[in-house]
């Protein structure tokens, strides 16, 4: 019962305050505890109750999968596509979650491991497990390099949205409209938009994570180009009065070019703003710098709908 568990996380806080407690939920609320972990099919039915618990409450936000959720969302199922395993991690970037709790890391269900009864019985497909044992340790499996390979796509993003972090701190006040999470998020639309939307053509994922990773190593290299368009790429953008709003970083003294034309009233500090009509014929802007002669572009395309 949630008021009877809620009161037990509250004794154990007042016992022993250091002692946090973790707990897999299939229910909004069982007191203030120290991680949330609902299932991933919970956690999307009921996101805005969680996620206005972490704000209000604190703590950390996980989730899980077991023999559920099945369908459309990703799990990690021995007949599913590993893409499905990838992504799962994907999902932690796009909603900022704070961990992925394993079911059925090895929970074998017989003494040989290494059959389908071992890693599934009585469950779906390999839910009880993702590794084998070794003669030198856990030998994992190709689900299992696959969600590691998610947590790697993480480490792209998260690099990224760090790095930006670290150019708004050293450009100062001028940077004060940079959301560094703002670029990574772009790039992860690209593959993912929700619990249980994502794309399913493993090509689009592996180009994603190498336009990461390309934009990492141009944000260490001159010249210095940062962009935010007002709203996010990939946007769409109804017929009307459209308008972008464009802002940007260069080094000072730098050049800037929008679609060819230059963009006035660069501050001395690199930053520059502009706007941009988008025209019924051209969804893709882009920004060229210009400094001590040498040139770089980047190009943000939006969905333009009647």
């Amino acid at each position: 019962h949630e008021e009877s568990f809620a009161a037990a996380v509250d004794l154990v806080h007042q016992t022993a305050p250091s002692v946090r407690i973790v707990e897999a939920v299939e229910t909004e609320y069982l007191g203030k505890l120290d991680v949330y972990v609902p299932k991933l099919n919970h956690l999307s039915l009921w996101y805005p109750h969680f996620e206005q618990q972490r704000r209000t409450q604190g703590g950390e936000l996980w989730f899980y999968t077991c023999c559920h959720p099945t369908g459309r969302y990703p799990n990690r199922f021995l007949d599913q596509s590993l893409l499905k395993v990838r992504v799962l991690h994907w999902i932690n970037y796009l909603y900022d979650l704070d961990g992925y709790l394993h079911w059925g890391l090895n929970h074998y269900g017989s003494n040989d491991p290494y059959t389908e009864d071992g890693i599934s019985r009585g469950l779906p497909l390999g839910d009880r497990a993702i590794v084998y044992p070794g003669q030198h340790g856990l030998l994992g499996s190709l689900r299992f390099s696959a969600q590691r390979d998610g947590l790697q796509d993480f480490e792209y993003l998260w690099t990224l949205e760090d790095r930006l972090r670290t150019i708004k701190e050293q450009v100062g006040p001028d940077a004060f409209w940079l959301d560094p999470r703002q670029r990574s998020l772009e790039l992860c639309r690209r593959v993912i938009w929700s619990f249980h939307d994502y794309t399913r053509d493993p090509h689009l994922l592996f180009e994603t994570r190498r336009a990461v990773a390309e934009e990492i190593e141009a944000l260490h290299r001159a010249p210095l180009l940062v962009v935010q368009t007002s709203p996010p790429e990939g946007t769409p953008i109804p017929a009307g009065f459209r308008m972008v709003n464009v802002r940007g970083i260069v080094d000072p003294g730098a050049k800037v070019m929008l679609n060819g034309q230059p963009v006035p009233n660069v501050r001395p500090s690199g930053y520059f703003s502009h706007f941009w009509f988008p025209p019924d014929d051209n969804p893709q802007l882009t920004i060229t710098v210009d400094h001590a002669g040498t040139q770089r572009s980047v190009s943000r395309v939006f969905q333009l709908v009647d």
